[in-house]
Order: structure tokens, then C-alpha cells, then sequence
């Protein structure tokens, strides 16, 4: 974005519920745009001093408020870690016993 009123516009869009990653390839004119804006998992120390401040209690879901970069403004916003999925493997006992808890172990 390029000017205040324009990332203030954004803002408000997103407030009403509009999907952040829709606007980001829409109007973002940065490097992430055509990911929806995702920068993917970033530790906040390497961040710009502004965007960390921008980002401070801002928490899981929530946008920042628009910030000055030296390539325009930016709006962030945090994404909630993904929660590790189980692979769970399923046997049949009575196809694969070996791999079953209940039956005999042998040991030699």
C-alpha cells in the first residue's frame, strides 16, 4: 500500500470481516502477495524495529494497525501455529498379529 488512507481503508475491510488473505493478493505490492501475504513462520526478532512494535499485543487472529515501511505501509497479522497432526497407522489384529497389543511375544 501506498499511502495512510489507503492502508486505513484496508483496516477497516479486514475489520469487517473481509479475508486478509484475499486483500493481500489484491492490494499488497510486496513479496507475499501472491501467497495471501503469508510470510509463513517468522520469528519476531528479525523483523523490522516497526513491525515488531506493530506487532505487540497483537495476538493469534488479530491484525496489526498499519505501519510505515520504507516501501509503502503494512498491515500484519498473526496466524496461530498449525497444531501437528497424528498419523495414526490402524491394523487389523487378525491380519497383522505381530503389530497387534494383545497376543504372544517371543523372544529367543
Amino acid at each position: 500500500m501506498s499511502s495512510s488512507g489507503e492502508a486505513l481503508q484496508i483496516l477497516g475491510r479486514l475489520r469487517y470481516g473481509e479475508d486478509f488473505a484475499a486483500l493481500a493478493r489484491e492490494k499488497s505490492t510486496g513479496a507475499t502477495a501472491a501467497d495471501g501475504g503469508s510470510m509463513g513462520k517468522v520469528d519476531p526478532a528479525t523483523l523490522r524495529r516497526e513491525l515488531r512494535e506493530a506487532l505487540q499485543g497483537v495476538g493469534p487472529g488479530q491484525v496489526s494497525a498499519p505501519v510505515e515501511i520504507p516501501s509503502g505501509y503494512a498491515i500484519l497479522k498473526v496466524v496461530a501455529e498449525a497444531p501437528c497432526r497424528e498419523m495414526r497407522m490402524r491394523f487389523a489384529s487378525t491380519k497383522i498379529p505381530g503389530m497387534a497389543a494383545t497376543g504372544s511375544a517371543f523372544a529367543s
